[in-house]
């Protein structure tokens, strides 16, 4: 009984504890009320212990709060943009920069028959043809023979770079600018800057190209076969093969199915003669107007004026001198072989130059490339060794398929129309070639 009504107790007791905390917690504690009691800690009822009462907090006297000074800062400078580098340009430079330490590479051309501009290396061609190369060495110019185009080729930030400077690409004759001319195989060249002249094998006419106005216009040819002396607007050709630019300014032109020489002379009007040939199929040598060919294809001259013929059907180089055609090299049987003047073999030889005292001949059925020493008369093979095929390497491992063009530049090299393998290739001479050469065959 003792024990219930101390339950009873303190039931009671918790109970108006609880409703006494209640009461003096005020739900709204806003400034404008009265003194509020601090609510009880739960632990503090539980332990049932007496609270100290609660001293009032005394906020710690502090600084009075400065104001914040910004730092001085240096006054903020306009921003000026950095002057930058216009976007880099193709430098254009000398082909030699652009040329790889081996004696035979592929400068342009993938082997594979197409009309491609860009970089040499991925570039295409179908069946190039003539070569040249400009004074200033930096750009060479190929007849694309069967793209019906005029192409070149220059050395632009460390890369050879092919790009299409006439014709559409489809055979025609039409003049105009230069992208919107036409030729039908064109198989030749000569350059007079800013002027390049074009051999037209089917339109039987002599083009020509301004590299600065960029239009072309026929300087020679009626565009009908022929034959025919006279002013330059009415001569008539049949198989424009080979032309040259002669001592004096005149254009010496190979008239291949008429088997002539002819000759273009401005002054200022331009006309057109016969040089050398008979028009027979022949070999006969003599005076340059009973003389006879077989099938001339190329012409070049030296420096003493006499001019030099590859003759592609009976293996040999003529010489014209003094109103003459004389037999040079060769001895008018196919073959391959190096010696003398008069015992060295030649397989079809279609393109010639001149460089130092050398004759340069493209050896189209030797698929090689051959050398004519004028000081001690003698045939060396520069590159080629007589298979039509592709290899790049030494001059002795290099293949060529049939070459129908080179030219030379002043630095000791020779670039080449490896024609049935649609690239460009370049032949490094090295130094004293002529000497090394023959020491070699001597032993």
């Amino acid at each position: 009984m003792v024990y219930q009504t101390s339950s009873i107790v303190n039931i009671i007791t918790l109970f108006l504890f609880v409703w006494s905390l209640s009461a003096c917690t005020d739900p709204d504690p806003s400034p404008n009320k009265g003194t509020t009691t601090e609510p009880v800690s739960l632990s503090n009822v539980a332990n049932d212990t007496p609270q100290s009462p609660q001293q009032p907090t005394v906020p710690t006297e502090q600084s009075p709060q400065q104001p914040t000074v910004p730092t001085e800062q240096s006054p903020q400078q306009p921003t000026v943009p950095t002057e930058q580098s216009p976007p880099t340009e193709a430098t254009q430079t000398a082909l030699s920069n652009c040329a790889s330490q081996e004696q035979v590479s592929t400068i342009a051309g993938t082997g594979v028959v197409g009309a491609q501009d860009g970089i040499g290396i991925h570039a295409t061609f179908n069946n190039p043809s003539a070569i040249v190369i400009n004074a200033q060495k930096d750009t060479l110019y190929i007849a694309d023979e069967l793209n019906a185009t005029i192409r070149q080729i220059t050395c632009e930030n460390n890369q050879y770079n092919v790009t299409t400077i006439a014709g559409t690409g489809i055979e025609g004759d039409n003049d105009g600018p230069a992208q919107e001319a036409q030729f039908y195989l064109p198989v030749a060249l000569a350059l007079d800057h800013p002027y390049l002249y074009i051999g037209d094998y089917r339109n039987n006419r002599v083009r020509t190209l301004n590299l600065e106005t960029k239009t072309v216009t026929t300087l020679a040819g009626t565009g009908i076969a022929g034959y025919n002396d006279g002013s330059a607007q009415n001569a008539q050709f049949n198989g424009i093969n080979g032309l040259t630019l002669g001592i004096s300014g005149e254009i010496y032109v190979i008239d291949e199915l008429n088997r002539r020489i002819r000759r273009i002379v401005c002054n200022p009007t331009c006309s057109v003669d016969t040089f050398a040939g008979d028009g027979a199929l022949g070999s006969d040598n003599g005076p340059s107007n009973t003389a006879s060919f077989a099938v001339p294809t190329d012409i070049v001259q030296a420096s003493d004026g006499a001019l030099y013929v590859t003759d592609w059907f009976d293996h040999t180089i003529r010489q014209i001198n003094n109103d003459h055609v004389y037999p040079f090299a060769g001895s008018g049987q196919e073959g391959f072989g190096d010696g003398t003047l008069e015992t060295a073999v030649f397989a079809h030889p279609r393109r010639i130059d001149f460089s130092n005292e050398q004759l340069y001949i493209a050896d189209q059925g030797n698929h090689a490339i051959r050398v004519i020493s004028l000081n001690n008369q003698t045939v060396y093979t520069l590159a080629g060794n007589g298979i039509a095929n592709f290899s790049d390497g030494t001059r002795q491992e290099a293949m060529f398929s049939t070459p129908r063009g080179l030219t030379l530049d002043s630095e000791g090299a020779v670039y080449v129309s490896d024609s049935d393998n649609h690239r460009i290739r370049r032949i490094q001479i090295p130094e004293n070639f002529e000497a090394t050469t023959a020491a070699m065959k001597t032993k």
